[in-house]
């Protein structure tokens, strides 16, 4: 028995042990190069693996935009701030032509009513939408390591009025470096090739029109447009280079009351081929602070994906833009989709006014989620145990027949 669990162990071992080589992360600079930048543009951190070189870029402003770009050049990039502000075709380049280019961006968010009760959005036609451009960002760095750092935006204004205190739009920001599991519920796996968003929406209720105002039953969710460099994979027909899936899983030791796992991957990750990106994320939004699953609804994702065909003005001053260029327009590099925040009975969005989504973003295959070491052990001595127990009672009867068997003959040997 104790062989086994010993064996287990090592297993857990060898399994931590082949991980992907961590990397050193530089500290996150917030519009590096740029003078006159108020609001957070360009947050920039990079990952310096043994081969080659992964890029964390950040931005609130316009658009929200979040991107992972690999290649094998330095640290280095450069930055057109004025061809930047002026939503001008690739304003950041890097040192050498990155080899992927994996990101999602989000022009606006959505509140629409929902009297039927059905959570997600489906082009309720009481709906509005807002643009981020309309509320103004801050970002503060937080203490950070060569293997973890953050950053913390967050709203200040909207439409240049101040918030009240309590209504703000909050994301934390991660990078990582190595191999792990956040310590934030819903505890997603991250490795050193990605980046986790936690995006929060703290009583955002916002004085709009007159009718918005007027709902009763309102919502939110937010269009997203996700793209990457890689489009096709080698002899597959058509241009569908995103696609989405679930993956099931009998365990929820991480995350009470949820065993699926959504994931959204372009080409190169689900082939599980080189160059691969992917948004990873568990179907579960809390609805308190203490984000206790009794208090939680589930984010929708419109699963249609259809693709991206004009470039708005929010996408062209986008980080997205600024990279890819007028290629986000190409076949199969981008699709466009609807988070929204809600199921049926929840209460909508004025029962709490709290919300919450948490995603992973990365370079290469998903990691895939496994029993723990612990889990794993447990599961081991409920096999071992019983099997070790039964093997002693066999032992145990054998030894019995054979000792009656014996004793038995000797009395038949006996002489009078």
């Amino acid at each position: 028995m104790r062989g086994g669990v010993v064996v287990v162990i090592l297993a857990a071992m060898v399994v931590v042990a082949f991980g992907l080589p961590p990397r050193n992360l530089t500290d996150p600079e917030v519009n590096p190069g740029c003078e006159e930048c108020e609001e957070p543009w360009l947050i920039v951190t990079t990952g310096e693996g043994t081969n080659d070189t992964l890029h964390h870029l950040w931005g609130a402003k316009e658009a929200l935009s979040f991107l992972v770009v690999t290649g094998t050049g330095g640290p280095n990039i450069s930055v057109d701030w004025d061809a930047l502000h002026n939503g001008t075709n690739r304003s950041i380049t890097f040192q050498s032509q990155p080899s992927s280019v994996f990101g999602f961006v989000i022009p606006s968010l959505i509140l629409y009513n929902d009297p039927k009760d059905d959570g997600a959005f489906k082009g309720q036609n009481e709906s509005l939408r807002v643009p981020v451009s309309d509320f103004t960002w801050s970002a503060e760095v937080l203490p950070n390591s060569s293997h973890h750092v953050a950053v913390k935006l967050q709203t200040t204004h909207f439409q240049d009025t101040p918030l009240p205190n309590e209504t703000r739009i909050l994301m934390q920001v991660s990078a990582y470096g190595e191999d792990g599991r956040s310590s934030v519920l819903p505890h997603l796996l991250y490795t050193p090739n990605s980046a986790q968003l936690d995006l929060v929406l703290d009583h955002l209720m916002l004085n709009l029109t007159e009718e918005a105002n007027s709902w009763k039953k309102t919502r939110w969710g937010m269009d997203v447009v996700v793209f990457s460099s890689e489009n096709k994979v080698e002899g597959e027909d058509g241009d569908q280079g995103l696609k989405f899936h679930t993956q099931k899983s009998l365990d929820d030791e991480h995350t009470p009351g949820v065993f699926n796992l959504d994931q959204l991957t372009n080409a190169g990750a689900w082939a599980e081929g080189e160059g691969g990106g992917y948004l990873q994320w568990r179907p579960v939004s809390y609805l308190s602070s203490d984000r206790d699953i009794a208090k939680a609804t589930v984010p929708n994702l419109n699963t249609s994906l259809p693709a991206l065909v004009n470039l708005t003005e929010p996408l062209r001053k986008s980080l997205a833009y600024a990279v890819m260029g007028d290629n986000l327009t190409l076949s199969g590099v981008a699709v466009t989709s609807v988070i929204s925040f809600g199921q049926y009975k929840d209460g909508f969005y004025a029962a709490e006014k709290y919300t919450t989504w948490t995603v992973a973003i990365g370079e290469g295959v998903p990691p895939k989620e496994t029993f723990s070491t612990l889990v794993v052990v447990v599961i081991s001595l409920g096999v071992v145990l019983p099997a070790a127990m039964f093997l002693v009672g066999c032992v145990v009867l054998a030894v019995r027949r054979w000792r009656h068997h014996g004793s038995s003959a000797s009395i038949l040997i006996t002489p009078e």
